[in-house]
């Protein structure tokens, strides 16, 4: 569900069988609760001419609700991109090296990683099918945080 305004009226706009009564795609005015019978096609045909998204010929509510669905999607995956860009490190030496200490020091990846990382590096081939076994049992057993020792 998404929120949308419509000239000064603000409505839910819901996907096919998103937890309402109705299984169709549909708009409800927010205020009353109210389904605007007769005029969803053309609120949401005006919306997406707001926001510069031409109708094709011939287009659907179905179609119309699947456009404003996802042009809010896109909008909300450019902020959350924008928003990742102002979190990366730098890649220098040192902020390598800092991060490094970081996740060994962690208790998630900290010993166990260690293990790991030792076991992969004295295997570095894959050609032999008890050796591959070997690495899948030593990282499973990390991701599901089962105790081992070596």
């Amino acid at each position: 569900m998404k929120i949308i305004t419509i000239n000064d009226v603000e409505y839910a706009v819901f996907a096919a069988n998103e937890g309402t009564s109705k299984p169709q795609p549909h708009i409800i005015e927010t205020k009353s609760g109210t389904i605007p019978e007769g005029k969803q096609l053309s609120l949401l045909k005006e919306y997406l001419k707001q926001n510069d998204i031409s109708p094709i010929k011939g287009a659907t509510t179905y179609w119309c609700i699947d456009k404003v669905l996802k042009l809010d999607s896109s909008k909300e995956k450019t902020i959350s991109e924008t928003i990742h860009k102002q979190k990366y490190l730098s890649l220098t030496e040192e902020n390598i090296e800092k991060q490094h200490k970081f996740v060994g020091a962690s208790s998630n990846y900290g010993k166990e990683g260690l293990i790991i990382h030792d076991v992969l590096n004295a295997f570095p081939l894959h050609n032999d099918l008890n050796t591959i076994a070997m690495k899948i049992a030593v990282i499973d057993c990390n991701k599901f945080n089962t105790s081992f020792s070596i």
